[in-house]
């Protein structure tokens, strides 16, 4: 399995009956079903045996998980590695000798890897490793260009022949790079596809292409308060005799909102081509739904179905400002600067002046400041809003003079060590809960104290966003409790809410927390 190729081989196995799956970010993109050769190999799409994929031939990527289930295997999984073949067989003067180069990703040690060569259509194969003792065939890493030397009494360079970088792993699977293709040189082979040709019986084609069938574009990727009245749209391809496609949007709760996709252009009539497919859905249908949406396209008719999802962000409340620790003032020779701010989002900022939602650092971890500076942030959440930015100045001391009297350590630029309140950082939101019906009208918000428990001495506040269709949600003034409470119910009208949760101590609040799941107050 490679970056622009659809095979699949997995080997070590018994004579029985498995299934592969690829899963890409957590989520399975296609799959095939079948038994090993007499070596115990299973290949999938590579023509060598009848097993194909499932409705979408992938193009499998870096960083995709195949899984193995099957034969006594409960679970068995490798990650693709970034490794590729980048020429055909090159022969020297006297064609007793050839080489193969690829690349390799920086994260695959060569000790893991073997090239092999070999024809279609013959018994003749050539194989070679790092750790090989046959000093006829051998493979060395320049950088991160791999280089595979054979020797052979085969007449003429072995063009016609298919070449496969293996990455060895710690399981039964074997990511497998193949030259080669149908003979259109359709993707999903690599750029050497053409070169995979030559004398001699016909090239095998391996599984037909299918049709790609994918969500390709989802616009806006976010509804937020920039664009609270922007319409859905979503496209992509799809494929097959007579195909359809429904799109479904869901926020998790009633009702789903399914809309059938328009086709663009003429239908096909045959597997292979593609036709592309959209769906739009007005901001008046919008309104009900809120949070984190999924996208759903299912495509028919597919021998076992076929979906597609994406997650689309609808949030019309602002974040609050990070916490800066320390909160600007004075110190000596450098200070270690950190912030924080809610969950999912993040925080960009600057120390050359200027807005820092247009020309700001995303903060990844601490940072040291050694002279006077005026440190400019703003909050950003999952859903693109920005919150107010801060400034926060930070002033260099200067070293006292002789027979100043000043002792060392001494002033404003004490720091927490010298008994001096923090802000805390926030809270972590739970789960909350809606009301019971009748009655009341309450509901329950949860929270888990910030990891500096103990800079929180006054004590939480709790606000419930009224979520509105079509408008940003209403902010219900905030309900304070103690330092060691970790839940409140709250009387509310009736209506459904989004609780955020802040602590507070002498030096000041907390960055409100991310916002909760959505409950009815009932």
């Amino acid at each position: 399995m490679s970056p622009e190729s659809s095979v699949v081989a997995v080997s070590g196995l018994d004579d029985e009956t498995y299934t592969i799956t690829l899963e890409r970010g957590g989520l399975p993109v296609s799959s095939a079903t079948g038994t090993p050769d007499a070596s115990g190999t299973l290949e999938i799409n590579a023509g060598a045996q009848p097993f194909c994929w499932i409705g979408v031939t992938p193009e499998v990527i870096p960083g995709d998980e195949v899984h193995l289930t099957g034969g006594g295997v409960d679970d068995d999984f490798a990650t693709v590695e970034d490794i590729k073949v980048t020429s055909r067989p090159v022969g020297n003067e006297g064609n007793d000798a050839f080489t193969v180069t690829g690349t390799l990703g920086a994260d695959l040690d060569l000790d893991n890897v073997n090239v092999l060569v070999r024809f279609p259509f013959a018994a003749d194969e050539w194989r070679a490793d790092a750790n090989t003792s046959d000093e006829d065939n051998t493979l060395e890493l320049d950088g991160s260009t791999w280089t595979a030397t054979f020797t052979t009494s085969r007449d003429g360079i072995p063009v016609d022949a298919e070449v496969i970088a293996a990455a060895r792993t710690p399981t039964v699977l074997e990511a497998t790079y193949g030259v080669g293709g149908d003979p259109e040189g359709d993707p999903p082979y690599n750029e050497a596809t053409a070169d995979r040709v030559g004398a001699g019986a016909p090239i095998p084609e391996g599984c037909p292409r299918r049709a790609r069938r994918a969500i390709q574009d989802v616009s806006p990727v976010s509804i937020n308060l920039n664009n609270p009245g922007s319409d859905l749209t979503v496209s992509g391809v799809t494929g097959g005799v007579s195909p359809t496609v429904r799109v479904d949007l869901s926020d998790g709760t009633p009702p789903t909102i399914s809309r059938q996709a328009s086709l663009v252009g003429t239908p096909p009539d045959a597997v292979p081509t593609e036709v592309t497919w959209r769906a739009t859905f007005s901001a008046a249908e919008l309104t009900t739904l809120d949070g984190a949406i999924t996208v759903t396209a299912e495509h028919a008719p597919i021998p076992g179905g076929a979906q597609n999802t994406r997650t689309v962000l609808k949030d019309f409340v602002a974040p609050g400002v990070p916490t800066v620790s320390p909160d600007g003032g004075t110190f000596r020779d450098r200070v270690s600067v950190t912030m924080a701010g809610e969950d999912g989002g993040r925080i960009l900022f600057n120390l050359r002046g200027g807005d820092p939602s247009q020309n700001g650092t995303v903060f990844t971890g601490p940072f040291l400041i050694t002279g006077d500076t005026l440190l400019h942030a703003v909050q950003q959440d999952a859903a693109g809003n920005l919150g107010p930015q801060i400034t926060r100045r930070f002033t260099k001391l200067v070293p006292p003079g002789p027979g100043s009297g000043t002792p060392p350590g001494a002033g404003a630029g004490a720091g927490p060590r010298g008994g001096r309140a923090i802000v805390p950082l926030a809270p972590s939101i739970a789960k909350a809960k809606s009301g019971k019906p009748r009655g009341v009208k309450t509901a329950t918000a949860r929270w888990r104290p910030p990891k500096a428990n103990g800079a929180v001495r006054n004590g939480y506040d709790v606000r419930a966003l009224k979520l509105r269709p079509g408008r940003a949600a209403k902010v219900l003034r905030p309900k304070s409790v103690g330092p060691k409470a970790t839940k409140v119910k709250v009387t509310l009208p009736k209506g459904k809410y989004r609780f955020q949760v802040r602590a507070s101590s002498a030096a000041g609040n907390s960055p409100w927390s991310g916002r909760s799941n959505k409950v009815t107050a009932r």
